[in-house]
């Protein structure tokens, strides 16, 4: 398992669960004298590297905070809801510890993708990927698992959910002395957005009060995407946490995957791919029109989490570069290829 910093948002210091690292480390039957190091501190988990005479394995502390222990109950149920075909593509865990809220993964080497490997062979893998993650929709297992974390089932929930993510940012922008004014221009851009969005609707005949019934969802996993993969030397692509995963709206997380601020694909995939996972999972065909409906709200929402993410960047002249970039990705969400990416590619 391999995956990128995050927030340093740290739950607990490596120092004030050594002891209990160690202990359960045992308790998998890891000799003693393992090292480990904190390769992962997001806003919710720590993921360590654990060097041993039994070889190397990732271990990840869910944290003692509210939710922890339903992420690693609903991370192991992930696992276990899916075939060995599935499994093939994740990380194989070796051991779970709900008292610790720890779990040990084998620890896969590998090298993260870059803007240049999402080609339609890469796309491809992804759609095998999902295809087979979600042959569990057909199992009374499947059927009764959860909805995956921060999901929505309606347009009108899924724009209140991108306005709180303007909200958060707008607070956070507030906070530094050069981000007021890019807050003004976030809060005034999403009333225009989401009116745009709301027409757009209208148009393509996507009812926003409809909630998206069972047959039309997919099991997924929230914030998901190609940013969290790794391409190993015998050429695998294996995927990486599950820790929030669930039903959720497919064309939510087509927006999102071609909207994702660290690594997207390009945009003249996208009817291609959108038509290819409606097809493989027998889904309805407004999930087409639903997903291009959302892809301005995706991109806005990723700009929002940069911006979030902008306010700790230091010093102040690498903030304000960071700031510009918004700025500019503000700017392009006029363009033709985020409302009808298909029209807008080709022109």
């Amino acid at each position: 398992m391999m995956q990128k910093s995050g927030t340093k948002h740290i739950v607990k210091t490596s120092e004030e669960i050594h002891d209990a690292v160690q202990t359960f480390l045992a308790s998998c039957g890891v000799p003693a004298g393992a090292t480990w190091e904190c390769v992962s501190a997001g806003p919710c988990n720590l993921v360590y590297r654990v060097n041993s005479a039994a070889g190397v394995f990732a271990l990840k502390y869910y944290g003692r905070g509210r939710g922890a222990l339903g992420r690693l109950l609903t991370e192991r149920a992930w696992y276990q809801l899916h075939q060995p075909q599935a499994r093939s593509w994740m990380p194989e865990p070796q051991a779970w510890d709900t008292t610790k809220r720890m779990a040990l993964f084998q620890w896969i080497s590998g090298v993260p993708l870059k803007p240049n490997d999402l080609q339609s062979a890469t796309l491809a893998e992804l759609l095998s990927f999902v295809s087979l993650l979600n042959r569990a929709r057909a199992m009374a297992a499947g059927r009764s698992f959860p909805p995956a974390a921060g999901s929505c089932f309606t347009l009108y929930d899924r724009l209140d959910a991108v306005g709180h993510a303007v909200n958060q940012a707008a607070q956070s922008l507030t906070s530094v002395s050069d981000g007021k004014k890019i807050a003004s221009r976030l809060e005034a851009a999403w009333q225009v957005i989401m009116s745009s969005i709301l027409r757009h609707a209208t148009e393509a005949k996507v009812d926003p009060r409809r909630t998206l019934p069972l047959s039309g969802r997919i099991l997924s996993a929230p914030d998901w995407g190609l940013h969290q993969a790794v391409r190993t030397s015998k050429g695998k692509l294996i995927f990486w946490d599950f820790d929030g995963a669930g039903w959720d709206d497919p064309a939510w997380w087509l927006a999102a995957l071609f909207t994702r601020w660290e690594l997207s694909p390009p945009l003249e995939y996208w009817t291609s791919f959108t038509a290819s996972l409606t097809r493989l999972l027998g889904l309805e065909q407004e999930t087409m029109n639903r997903a291009t409906v959302l892809l301005p709200a995706a991109r806005f929402e990723q700009i929002c989490h940069a911006a979030t993410s902008a306010c700790q960047v230091s010093p102040t002249a690498a903030r304000r570069a960071a700031f510009k970039r918004l700025e500019a990705a503000l700017d392009d969400l006029a363009s033709p290829r985020w409302w009808n990416p298909a029209q807008g590619v080709a022109g």
